[in-house]
């Protein structure tokens, strides 16, 4: 599901960006 995979990634890469 794509959808799914971009949300997944989005919350990855905004818990990347607040632990930096």
């Amino acid at each position: 599901n794509v959808g799914l995979d971009k949300i997944i990634f989005g919350k990855g890469t905004q818990l990347l960006i607040e632990a930096s």
